[in-house]
């Protein structure tokens, strides 16, 4: 399938289309909007240094500058709130699956609004509905070869093309794992660490600075904290566990401690939203994560970082590996204090609750860079201002 998806792209775009990156190309003879302000914005600057004086030439400078900057972003927030047609060729259940997506679910990053789908049951229709449209994008539901000859829609413009994983995985921020077989470049998901290179390097810089700043934030409130644990409920202040980390390698994690002692004398369990084995302190810290702070010590050795996946119990991995597939690709990188999942599902506690966080792990794992991390940290505040955790 993933080879007739890429081969329907070419043919399609003729070389000059777009891929997963979802830019789309423009016909030859058609220009964006923007083009046209710069041509305006460079007629008018000419124009006004001819007749304007030296005196006059930094506040025409300046104006011409805001004008452009002004027109640029209605022309971007127009762009952005058009959604556009979706054409999604195919008939089958997975047809029908993405279409509802694309239907109800904005563009990547929440921007502007849900597209309007519209079906088509083969490659000569959706070559028609296509050029009597202003199509955003096509998507390919199906493994039929497309003819040869490019595209354009109404506008003049080259959709951009995705299979049906692409769309879904655009909108929803996860690779669906019923159709790994779709996602372009699904096999190096993993097969090499991202641990090496400039970006290892950026995050590694990313976490010392994340700990300094949230250690001086959190060792004034280290006695408060162990004040509240200690008065709560009897039991040491810290609780230590093992959990999988980079490699499938066990380490030793660190938390506050927000259950009983007891909390499993029947062996190891999922925690659960409102358990009932967490302290009423517990209970506060588990909401506001208050009780995961102490893994800076973890990020400060190396065995995690501040972003990544979720580390989970020796205990947990061993089920998961076999029953969950493609579990073992969350290893390629250090697990993390918070992640994509984390901001983006929340906590699980079943098997299928586990596969479900992996497709949005296997999200983070395709696109990890440091604008992302950045962009989850900044959500994990937004997550706990607001008290949203388990």
């Amino acid at each position: 399938m993933v080879e007739h998806a890429s081969r329907n792209h070419a043919m399609w775009t003729n070389g000059n289309g777009s891929g997963a990156n979802g830019a789309s190309s423009t016909h030859p003879f058609s220009f964006h909007p923007s083009l046209w302000v710069g041509v305006a914005a460079l007629a008018a600057l000419s124009f006004g240094l001819a007749v304007s004086s030296a005196e006059e030439r930094p506040i025409l400078f300046a104006t011409t500058a805001i004008l452009v900057a002004a027109a640029l972003l209605v022309i971007r927030a127009i762009d952005a709130m058009t959604a556009g047609v979706v054409v999604v060729l195919g008939e089958g259940e997975q047809a029908a699956r993405v279409a509802e997506v694309i239907r109800t679910m904005p563009p990547r990053a929440g921007a502007g609004r849900a597209a309007v789908v519209r079906r088509a049951a083969n490659w000569t229709e959706a070559a028609q509905v296509v050029a009597a449209t202003r199509c955003r994008e096509l998507v390919v539901a199906t493994g039929v070869f497309a003819p040869s000859a490019p595209v354009v829609d109404a506008t003049g413009r080259y959709p951009a093309s995705y299979t049906g994983a692409e769309a879904i995985e655009r909108r929803l921020g996860l690779v669906p794992l019923d159709l790994v077989e779709q996602t372009h470049g699904f096999d190096q998901i993993g097969a090499a660490s991202l641990g090496h290179g400039l970006y290892a390097h950026a995050k590694r810089a990313l976490d010392l600075a994340a700990v300094l700043v949230l250690g001086a934030l959190v060792l004034p409130l280290i006695p408060l904290i162990a004040l509240a644990i200690r008065l709560d409920s009897p039991g040491p202040i810290f609780y230590r566990q093992i959990r999988v980390g980079h490699g499938g390698a066990p380490f030793e994690i660190i938390k506050f401690r927000s259950m009983r002692r007891d909390a499993e004398r029947g062996g190891a369990q999922w925690a659960q939203p409102g358990d009932a084995r967490a302290t009423r302190v517990g209970l506060f810290m588990r909401r506001t994560h208050i009780d995961e702070l102490p893994q800076l010590w973890n990020v400060l050795k190396g065995e995690m970082t501040m972003v990544g996946p979720r580390p989970e119990r020796p205990e947990f991995t061993s089920v998961l590996e076999q029953e969950v597939p493609h579990f073992a690709k969350r290893y390629a990188v250090k697990p993390g204090v918070t992640g994509w999942q984390q901001v983006r599902n929340g906590y699980t506690s079943t098997v299928e609750g586990a596969a479900r966080k992996l497709e949005y792990d296997l999200y983070y794992l395709k696109h990890a860079s440091v604008g992302l991390d950045l962009r989850i940290l900044l959500e994990t505040v937004a997550v706990v201002l607001r008290k949203a955790g388990r």
